[in-house]
């Protein structure tokens, strides 16, 4: 976004979306913290993340469009398997944390 508020990239970006559960799990797994669940700003960012994931989804396969590449380059399809490599990471950690009895 720039200062006087316009938009950057108009378009919804499926790789930073993945970005914090991914770095999240990176994060359990090598502290082994699995409290940082119970912070209201990780329950509030998941959820938001599985709300923007579910939007992003094929409505018939388990697959997520973005309309930008990682590079920034406008995608000319919009399921990218780069993208949806990490969408499948993502929502394997993201299943992690909604089994947990902390997360609600």
């Amino acid at each position: 976004m720039y200062i006087d508020g316009a938009l950057l990239d108009p378009g919804f970006e499926l790789d930073q979306v993945c970005a914090f559960p991914i770095a999240l799990g990176r994060y359990v797994d090598a502290t082994g913290g699995r409290s940082i669940s119970d912070e209201p700003a990780v329950q509030s960012g998941l959820q938001k993340v599985i709300r923007a994931l579910q939007e992003a989804q094929h409505p018939e396969h388990r697959l997520g469009a973005t309309f930008l590449l990682p590079s920034d380059d406008p995608a000319h399809h919009p399921y990218v398997t780069y993208t949806n490599a990490l969408l499948t990471l993502a929502w394997a950690i993201l299943g992690d944390f909604l089994e947990s009895p902390r997360f609600r």
